[in-house]
């Protein structure tokens, strides 16, 4: 995916991953700093957050809908302002930016 895409492209498309990874985001967010959180993580949190394991599953489905919401926020205001998240997150796409900056 090296096509040069609008930035709006590019956070929507980050936007529906956050809302992917958004079980783990809480717990990742010091390591998506430097890079992205592993897939396996990811899908051992979500997988052990559905077992309903606990009568507490309830919490952490109302927790869990909290982060998407503010997770799509957040997407939402790096479309106006490139934020140094969404580089941070997506390094590929920061070479995209340049790009389209040049022309």
């Amino acid at each position: 995916m090296r096509l040069l895409t609008p930035p709006c492209v590019v956070s929507a498309a980050a936007a529906a991953a956050a809302a992917a990874t958004a079980a783990t985001a809480a717990a990742t967010r010091g390591a998506v700093a430097s890079e992205a959180p592993p897939p396996a993580a990811a899908a051992t949190a979500t997988a052990a957050a559905r077992e309903p394991s606990h009568h507490h599953n309830h919490h952490q489905q109302q927790q869990q809908q909290q982060q998407q919401q503010q997770q799509q926020q957040q997407q939402q205001r790096q479309q106006h302002c490139h934020h140094r998240q969404q580089q941070q997150q997506h390094p590929q796409h920061k070479q995209q930016q340049q790009h389209q900056q040049q022309q």
